[in-house]
């Protein structure tokens, strides 16, 4: 089916669809989060082994604004955090936008704003392509949650929708928008040492960034200074709040990576505090093997 009839399918039906019990065989449960998804992955310029597209209605209760996100996988796979295109449902469905946007869960707001006006400043766009604050998704909590989240947008109206051929041009074109941002994002080159710490501190703070995750300058600061004091440093917390991202994306920003065997992620166990087994963590199974157990 055609995206333009499966929008204004949605649009008819989700308001009714919101006032029944949450249900994933409600038929707008479906144009949502598979009809729509497979006919964005159909499209030629929607390569599958880059974009991964997930639509959503809510998780349990019904959202007030349905999406469905197009997200470059080496930028981000989760709508929580990132950038990527999503069409996004005014609460009271008379209009769809095409938009170039970010996740609100993990981003804060200064770095949301910080973006935005990075992709309005980098990427010029054509003219039906808005790059403004005026998007309007209602008055709803998640609608304004997510109108801080959009740095570009194109309308579509329920009582104007354009024909199909339109709606798979404006697409196409947004990818392209959403493609160069990547690149610029992704072509930082690693900073020789002879630059000051400043200058490489801001280039791995912009580089993590870029990957959708979020930390402080202050602490990028830290770690960076720690290291270069003494080449041995333990990160502690607790499980998930991004110790061993925030070194991985450390390293590439600076040129090491497995690939070219500059960087190596090498796992410890969970109560490790003294120094045995340091490089890892002993394969039970395997040393008792060796001794013949």
């Amino acid at each position: 089916m055609a995206l333009r009839d499966l929008f204004l399918q949605v649009m008819k039906t989700y308001l009714q669809a919101k006032r029944e019990k949450f249900s994933k065989e409600q038929p707008v449960f479906q144009l949502v989060t598979k009809a729509i998804p497979q006919a964005i992955e159909k499209l030629p310029f929607i390569p599958q082994d880059r974009y991964m597209i997930k639509g959503s209605v809510g998780q349990g209760v019904w959202t007030d604004v349905p999406w469905v996100a197009i997200m470059n996988k080496e930028v981000t796979t989760s709508t929580q955090r990132g950038y990527y295109i999503v069409y996004l449902f005014s609460d009271d469905m008379s209009k769809v936008y095409l938009t170039f946007a970010q996740g609100v869960t993990e981003t804060p707001k200064e770095e949301m704003i910080r973006i935005n006006q990075e992709i309005r400043q980098t990427i010029p766009m054509s003219g039906n392509v808005k790059k403004d604050d005026d998007i309007d998704l209602g008055e709803s909590k998640k609608a304004k949650e997510y109108k801080a989240s959009v740095a570009a947008y194109i309308t579509y109206s329920i009582d104007d929708m354009p024909s199909d051929e339109q709606l798979r041009h404006d697409l196409h074109q947004m990818i392209e928008y959403y493609k160069k941002y990547v690149e610029i994002k992704m072509d930082m080159k690693p900073i020789p040492e002879s630059h000051s710490y400043e200058t490489i501190v801001n280039h791995i703070h912009s580089y993590i960034s870029s990957k959708g995750f979020y930390y402080t300058k202050e602490e990028v600061t830290n770690l960076f200074l720690s290291l270069k004091t003494k080449p041995f440093v333990i990160l502690s917390g607790i499980s998930g709040t991004g110790k061993t991202k925030i070194v991985q994306w450390l390293a590439e920003s600076v040129g090491a990576m497995e690939e070219n065997g500059r960087f190596t992620l090498i796992p410890v166990r969970p109560d490790w505090n003294d120094g045995s087994d340091l490089l890892g963590y002993v394969d039970i199974k395997k040393e008792n093997l060796r001794r013949g157990r």
